[in-house]
């Protein structure tokens, strides 16, 4: 929970993160480097980290964390594809 600068691909956006939200999840689940960096931009926020294979296993055994993290990363990519068709770079569907 906080305030914080995404840095992607050179771009800056400033967003608001809410309790619940994940980011890292991308890098986790593809076994790839992450895509972006993350800067605290609030005076106080609140991170939980977790290692990579903890993540994995707390997906195994958690059906409602699993629904959560496929729901953030189903919303990143429409939000993704929604990006590159308003730019003229929308791949095949």
């Amino acid at each position: 929970k906080g305030r914080f600068e995404r840095a992607h691909g050179g771009t800056l956006l400033l967003d608001e993160i809410n309790v619940g939200q994940v980011f890292g999840e991308l890098g986790v689940l593809s076994n790839r480097a992450r895509t972006a960096t993350v800067t605290v931009k609030s005076k106080r926020a609140l991170v939980l980290q977790i290692d990579g294979d903890k993540f994995k296993s707390l997906l195994d055994r958690d059906l409602r964390v699993a629904r959560h993290v496929t729901t953030a990363v189903v919303e990143y990519v429409i939000r993704e594809r929604s990006e590159h068709a308003n730019q003229g770079i929308n791949g095949p569907a």
